[in-house]
């Protein structure tokens, strides 16, 4: 499978599942946002294999795979959040419960495959290839507090999720990315402290990027989400989310970024070209996190029915 292959497989897919959507056509109009992600995700895969010769698909196949079950468990997490949050909730998602239930599946398996996709694109067309800032001082002395303050945050979220709930989008990244700096895993505080801030900024950028993104087609597709914040519509909105919910998208690529560092350092999995700390851990407890993934999965999307979506409809050819 070439990168041209996977470039102009992921272009046709997009235009061909986009004009299908206009002129509502099933399922390609209730589903648009999975049909554009996944060709998103194969074109940009393809267009970083021509620019770079090596692509997360075609090159670190096993890295790729990988992401898959773990952004849909992290997902998933945040939506068991949104069950006391309530800020966001579906409408219009398939009757069916084989294909609502595996289409929630493929749809979040898109999340840590389109934000590191982009990230690696950035830097292949050479954004922040020269950025040059001053490095951070010695952060050891702050990381067991920055664990305990991303635990303490989360309990706030639940107990009082009107006031906390901005917090959703940075109490992880608080816990992994500590916890990464120990162990020896990728570390955005490592990183920063080595005065290499082109990936962090990447990240951040590749969130952005995403976040608009996923509101666009989110927008575009007749199954879709909508927010109820707190705080109500105080500004405008481009597609569904008020302007001030897209400063969440760069710290949640944060989160993503940090908790799937974590995940590649137990896997042993080098997935971008940062050096790593090995490990004789035994196997089973990368296995074991696997096997959580099935009840968490299952679990989940019992209460998203239940909780979270205001109603289905039937897919009609």
């Amino acid at each position: 499978m070439s990168y041209v292959f996977l470039s102009a497989l992921g272009s046709f897919s997009f235009f061909f599942s986009s004009f299908l959507s206009y002129y509502k056509i099933e399922p390609f109009h209730t589903l648009y946002y999975t049909f554009a992600w996944w060709s998103y995700i194969l074109a940009a895969d393809g267009l970083n294999g021509l620019l770079s010769q090596n692509s997360l698909i075609k090159d670190r196949t096993k890295s790729f795979l990988l992401m898959i079950p773990f952004s849909c468990g992290l997902w998933f997490l945040f939506e068991l959040i949104n069950i006391r949050l309530s800020n966001w909730s579906y409408q219009a998602l398939p009757f069916d419960p084989i294909i609502r239930k595996i289409g929630y599946i493929i749809s979040y398996a898109t999340v840590l495959p389109a934000i590191f996709e982009t990230k690696e694109l950035i830097e292949n067309l050479g954004f922040f290839k020269k950025i040059s800032l001053k490095p951070l001082k010695s952060q050891k002395n702050i990381l067991n507090s920055a664990v305990i303050l991303g635990i303490i945050i989360l309990f706030l979220i639940l107990l009082f999720p009107k006031i906390f709930f901005p917090f959703t989008w940075i109490f992880l990244f608080l816990i992994f990315d500590p916890i990464n700096y120990r162990i020896g895993a990728v570390s955005v505080i490592k990183q920063a402290e080595d005065g290499n801030f082109r990936h962090i900024f990447s990240v951040l950028a590749a969130g952005l990027i995403c976040g608009i993104f996923w509101e666009m087609w989110n927008f575009n597709s007749q199954a879709k989400w909508i927010y109820s914040f707190p705080t109500g519509d105080m500004l405008p909105k481009i597609f569904e989310m008020p302007l001030h919910g897209y400063i969440g998208f760069p710290l949640f690529a944060l989160e993503c970024y940090s908790f799937f560092n974590f995940i590649a350092w137990l896997f042993q999995s080098h997935w971008e070209n940062i050096p790593q700390k090995t490990h004789n851990l035994n196997r089973i407890p990368a296995y074991i996190s696997l096997l959580l993934l099935i009840p968490l999965y299952i679990y989940t999307i019992i209460l998203i029915d239940t909780y979270s979506v205001k109603y289905f409809i039937i897919l009609l050819p």
